[in-house]
């Protein structure tokens, strides 16, 4: 493919070039890290799953994730991620009491885990899950989408409205949290 801009002398095109170019480079060498990283330190051996991970935790525009009913980029979440950045996430799941195992099974069903950021995602939803007397990590590795949520905004409006609208014991919100949503 050539660029030529209207009315522009061929560096502007050049320049276009090289920085799409250079974009294409910090992913790819994001995409290569990661991939060592998920099969170093969390086992996955399968290059697909990796790479099935990978896009959909940190391309916007990934095809894993795409619903038919949206149009556009549908990974809001999705950024470029450091390998310490990961190593991260998956330290903090484990000091939260997952194994190694359950942190892969989290990270393998729900991909953008890996880009959620600890402080202002991770920490307080299993904060909240444990403040309703849920055991977090079991709850989490049961549906591991719940970190999806926003423990502030989604999560306290579901709670709030299965305990007062619906009646529901916290045994079973647990239950619905787990198996439902």
């Amino acid at each position: 493919m050539v660029l030529r801009a209207a009315g522009k002398d061929d560096s502007t095109a050049t320049l276009l070039r090289e920085a799409l170019a250079g974009k294409q480079g910090e992913m790819e060498g994001a995409y290569t890290a990661g991939s060592a990283f998920l099969q170093s330190h969390l086992g996955i051996q399968s290059v697909g799953e990796r790479s099935r991970i990978l896009d959909t935790a940190m391309n916007p525009n990934s095809l894993y994730a795409l619903r038919p009913d949206r149009k556009g980029a549908v990974n809001g979440w999705a950024r470029k991620a450091t390998v310490e950045e990961m190593r991260a996430v998956v330290e903090f799941l484990q000091s939260q009491g997952l194994t190694l195992d359950q942190v892969q099974k989290v990270v393998s069903e729900h991909p953008p885990t890996l880009v959620y950021d600890i402080e202002q995602r991770l920490r307080p939803t299993f904060e909240y899950l444990a403040s309703l007397g849920m055991t977090p990590a079991a709850t989490v590795v049961r549906r591991p989408s719940l970190l999806g949520l926003g423990a502030d905004a989604s999560l306290r409006r579901i709670v709030g409205y299965l305990q007062e609208v619906d009646g529901r014991s916290l045994a079973e919100i647990e239950e619905l949290l787990a198996t439902t949503l």
